[in-house]
């Protein structure tokens, strides 16, 4: 066997490697796209957005607002 056989067996051998490794990748970051989109759909479903919840706030203060001012303007202190 000379040279140039064993250079294209090797180089054969790690082409092979690096296509099975590329493989694995490809895979793994398929896998991992798929888990987040499922968890962004439960996020989307389970949690409330923070402009809906500071919309939310907003509306409850105004109204301790005015059941303290109620409260403070009672006339039987």
């Amino acid at each position: 066997m000379d040279w140039q056989t064993a250079f294209a067996a090797i180089l054969g051998l790690a082409m092979a490697a690096l296509g099975w490794w590329a493989r694995i990748m490809w895979d793994s970051i398929r896998s991992l796209q798929n888990e987040m989109t499922n968890f962004q759909q439960h996020v989307s479903e389970t949690y409330i957005r923070r402009d809906d919840y500071r919309d939310d706030m907003v509306e409850i203060k105004s109204m301790l607002r005015q059941i303290f001012e109620m409260i403070n303007n009672k006339a039987d202190k």
